[in-house]
This record gives structure tokens, C-alpha cells and sequence, in this order.
């Protein structure tokens, strides 16, 4: 959670975090929960319910087949479902830019993605096609390893590779 007060209201027991799946609500409002144990839970008396269930890119819903298969689409990679130069871009598609979608988007990141983008659509940058083709390829590698790495984007570094390149 983005906020300075979560941490102290769960400590407080203002907030009950629960980790678990949301299976069901009952009709007198109790939520039914599976949280990976032998029983099932049941909560009632809930002011508000907050379900962090990841994020799955719906991208298939409005871009075309042939962007989704230039960008090498995966709708159920939760992770980078993109192949993208600098999380960003693809030379491919010079008119077409993400911003924060990589597993742990930070504002940081997101902005200096928003400037690169930017300053590529307005002519007052360019990338070589050699740069654009290593960033591919580290994206790609990222995307393929096996295991693959709980945060494969380390922040500072994907901070750093993108001041370099702004």
C-alpha cells in the first residue's frame, strides 16, 4: 500500500490484513475466503474490502493482433508481459509507449519512462538500432529465464539505465 498510515493502522488492528483468495459472498455479505489452508474462512462485519489480486494485462482487448504479436504478447505474464526496449518501447511501433507496466511499477520509473517516450515521439531524442536491439534482447532474456526472478527489474538499476538513456 502507497500510504505513510497502513503500516501503524494494521499494528493498531485497524486494518486486519488477510492473505488468501476471494472465492465467494455469501447473500448476508460474509466473504468467503481460501487462504491456502485446510478449512476455509469466512469474514463478516467488513467496512471495506481491498483485493490485491495482481495485475493481468488486458492488451488484447484493443490492440491489434500485429502489434501484440511485434510486442510478443502474453496476456497471463504477470510479470512483463512485453518485449520492450528500456520497459518502454519497441522501434517497431515509434508511436506507441508504456509506462509502469513491469512487475513493482515505481513512480520514479514511470516518470523517466513518460519522458523517454516523450522525447522519442517528439523528435528531440533518438535511440541507435543497435541500443534499441541489446535493450530488446535483455528484455527478452528477462522474459524467457527459467526460474525466473520474484522482482526481475532491479529498481536502482532500471532507474539508472534510464537516465543514461534520457
Amino acid at each position: 500500500a502507497i500510504s505513510d498510515e497502513y503500516v501503524d493502522l494494521v499494528n493498531e488492528e485497524k486494518i486486519k490484513a488477510i492473505q488468501g483468495r476471494l472465492v465467494g459472498i455469501d447473500d448476508d455479505g460474509r466473504l468467503q475466503l481460501d487462504t491456502n489452508c485446510d478449512t476455509s474462512d469466512a469474514l463478516s462485519d467488513i467496512d471495506y474490502v481491498i483485493c490485491a489480486t495482481g495485475y493481468k494485462p488486458n492488451l488484447h482487448n484493443f490492440l491489434s493482433l500485429e502489434i501484440l504479436s511485434t510486442l510478443d504478447y502474453d496476456h497471463e505474464d504477470k510479470f512483463s508481459p512485453l518485449t520492450l526496449a528500456y520497459n518502454t518501447l519497441h522501434p517497431s511501433l515509434p508511436n506507441l509507449a508504456f509506462c509502469g507496466l513491469y512487475k513493482g511499477p515505481y513512480m520514479g520509473v514511470m516518470d523517466l519512462q513518460a519522458q523517454l517516450a516523450a522525447k522519442l515521439m517528439s523528435g528531440s531524442m533518438s535511440i541507435e538500432d543497435e541500443a534499441y536491439k541489446s535493450a530488446l534482447k535483455t528484455s527478452e532474456t528477462m522474459r524467457k529465464s527459467k526460474p525466473r526472478q520474484q522482482f526481475p527489474h532491479y529498481y536502482p538499476d532500471l532507474i539508472d539505465t534510464l537516465v543514461q538513456v534520457l
